[in-house]
């Protein structure tokens, strides 16, 4: 049976496998993923790597004496190398790549569409 935190990290998988298509995809245009155009910026960067993976997160038992580390639910870390970042293009391409991972995860048939965020770069 699936655990509470089963659909989660189908979730971090699928966009684990989203990002890991961008990587070595070449020379993209992440105008899609930036805070917009700029005059003199150039739009396109290269994503040398690019992952999705859980993490734990552990409190640190500060509380009292006896009293060891609290685990704490899990926590998804984004790992992302390029050559060059545009403003707010982080923060826009993790939360298009969550968004889309869970309409992939909910959707009714469960079709597999790792390259739904190379499609809306593109």
């Amino acid at each position: 049976d699936p655990g509470p935190g089963d659909g989660a990290a189908a979730v971090v998988r699928t966009v684990d496998a989203m990002l890991r298509a961008l990587e070595g995809a070449g020379t993209l245009d992440y105008v899609a993923a930036s805070y917009g155009r700029v005059k003199t910026a150039d739009t396109k960067a290269v994503l040398f790597r690019a992952r999705a993976f859980l993490v734990d997160r552990v409190d640190g038992g500060d509380k009292g004496e006896g009293e060891g580390p609290t685990p704490r639910p899990a926590s998804m870390c984004v790992e992302l190398v390029g050559d060059r970042f545009l403003r707010r293009m982080v923060r826009i391409l993790v939360s298009t790549a969550v968004r889309e991972a869970v309409r992939v995860v909910s959707d009714s048939d469960g079709r597999q569409e790792e390259s739904a965020l190379l499609n809306i770069i593109l």
